[in-house]
């Protein structure tokens, strides 16, 4: 078999394998603006939401808060 049809180099380490799906934690969703407002767990959780959906605003609205005015 030639480099070719190896697809690496055999200088290389083999690439390292990705975290099993339960290591990662899910993605946050942002809760869907056009249905009631609705319950957004623990307080710390309600937060962080509440953080993602005024950080993606401010991209909508090209508005930019310095770091350190947060």
């Amino acid at each position: 078999m030639n480099l070719f049809e190896r697809g690496t180099r055999p200088d290389l380490e083999p690439p390292e394998p990705e975290p099993a799906p339960s290591d990662v934690p899910p993605p946050r969703r942002l809760p869907d603006p056009a249905l009631p407002p609705r319950r957004r767990g623990s307080w710390e959780e309600a937060a962080l939401t509440n953080v993602d959906i005024t950080e993606l605003v401010k991209r909508q609205i090209r508005t930019v808060t310095r770091p350190w005015h947060k």
